[in-house]
């Protein structure tokens, strides 16, 4: 027999490879068919879908919404390690300052510093983290599949300093929190050290995400030094980045647990980061009792008053796809899709009486994109079909299913099998009813 979570994962494909042939559909994705169509260059003005206008605005307002921010700290900071065979306790100085880019190929090196300096800071680097990665830990990685936590080089090569083996300075805490409040939702955090992560030559970690937890909102990254090689500009790269980021002392790079990242295979050198984990500072007092974020900044006030400006003109009952991932049972949303729900749910409240007030939900949802064309030519194509149904999948639509996939275990399904998506994806969505 498979174990649990193996076999939840076969039982959650069975489902959504049966949804489209045994649910009907709750509306249609617009935006998805667009996707595809740009994607196969069917962008012709004549030929573009109807998309509704504030649909757009909803596009524009996401720009807004950074996944990866990074930069040097405004300040420096103590560090004191207590880890066995490690005993080191100083100040970490900022190579950089705050204004200096980290991610642009034009100056790997901060303006204000000199090449001369480059190599020194790297050459004290080199020695001081070759002497504490050979006594620091083995990093694992956790494994989805078997909800454990696994040790294979191939996957992650790596060593680690746990955070009760290190302390840092308050101010650094404090600088975090006030870096992630200014470029990042929600804007209140709780910053926690978590551990010390090293790589030496040989040293990568495959793309990932980070491992869910309740209220965990982001990642921040704090260099403690880099002697890598020059070939990259930096081994980790952090959503679709095209330029790396150096672990130089005091730079910094902050995401969202739900954005890939990787630290490509290092050649030669080390690089070390202290790895803080950022969780939502006192949920209940910046959330409205449905759980939406209730704006206290500035930022997410001027975000807010906007995004529901344009959810006034969606009529009800509508749908919005979330962009980042989220685990079953999550209540409060990260980045602006947090700004989102509060903006639908103060909208849906505004009707005058209970018979026009509406209502917010969290629905996870299965875009079913079936589309097909036909290339006569370089230049002339058409479409033979295109539809993106959207079906709901919460849990009790899943029991349904596999209910129902049971009861056809004899019977041959090849021709049912041949309409399965072109592409299937399983997502959270805002539904405003």
């Amino acid at each position: 027999m498979f174990p649990a979570p193996i076999r939840t994962a076969l039982e959650l494909k069975t489902a959504i490879e049966t949804a489209p042939k045994r649910l009907k559909p709750i509306g249609t994705c617009v935006t998805e068919l667009q996707t595809w169509m740009d994607c196969y260059d069917f962008g012709d003005e004549d030929e573009r879908l109807d998309v509704p206008a504030a649909i757009e605005e909803l596009t524009q307002l996401y720009e807004n919404d950074a996944q990866c921010h990074s930069g040097y700290l405004p300040n420096s900071f103590k560090l004191t390690i207590t880890h066995p065979g490690i005993k080191f306790s100083a100040d970490i100085e900022p190579f950089g300052k705050p204004k200096d880019k980290i991610d642009n190929p034009a100056h790997d090196v901060p303006k204000s510093r000199t090449k001369d300096e480059l190599v020194a800071m790297r050459q004290e680097s080199e020695k001081r983290l070759k002497a504490w990665f050979k006594k620091a830990d083995v990093s694992g990685y956790g494994d989805v599949r078997s909800q454990s936590t696994k040790v294979d080089a191939k996957v992650r090569n790596a060593r680690e300093i746990p955070a009760s083996h290190f302390t840092v300075s308050d101010n650094l805490c404090d600088d975090i929190e006030r870096i992630w409040n200014e470029h990042f939702l929600p804007s209140s955090v709780r910053v926690e050290p978590y551990k010390i992560h090293l790589y030496g030559p040989g040293g990568k970690f495959k793309s990932h995400k980070d491992t869910p937890e309740k209220d965990l909102v982001g990642t921040f990254l704090v260099g403690l030094g880099d002697s890598t090689s020059d070939d990259l500009l930096g081994n980790l790269f952090v959503g679709h980045e095209i330029y790396g980021s150096r672990a130089y002392p005091g730079s910094y790079v902050a995401f969202y647990p739900d954005v890939p990242h990787k630290v490509t295979e290092i050649k030669e050198g080390y690089r070390a980061v202290i790895a803080f984990k950022l969780f939502r500072k006192d949920p209940t007092q910046n959330s409205t009792s449905t759980g939406a974020l209730q704006p206290k900044t500035t930022f997410e006030q001027s975000l807010f008053n906007k995004t529901k400006s344009t959810l006034r003109k969606l009529p009800a009952p509508y749908g919005i796809l979330l962009t980042h991932d989220y685990c079953l049972q999550t209540a409060e949303l990260s980045g602006l899709d947090n700004v989102l729900h509060a903006a639908a749910v103060s909208v849906a409240s505004e009707g005058e009486s209970e018979s026009t007030s509406q209502e917010v939900h969290f629905l996870p949802v299965l875009v079913h994109l079936d589309a097909e064309a036909d290339w006569l030519d370089e230049e002339q194509r058409e479409i033979d079909h295109a539809t993106a149904w959207v079906y709901p999948l919460t849990e009790v639509h899943v029991d349904a299913l596999l209910a129902s996939s049971e009861s056809d275990e004899d019977e041959d399904e090849d021709e049912d099998a041949s309409e399965l998506a072109e592409t299937l994806q399983k997502r959270p969505v805002l539904w405003h009813s």
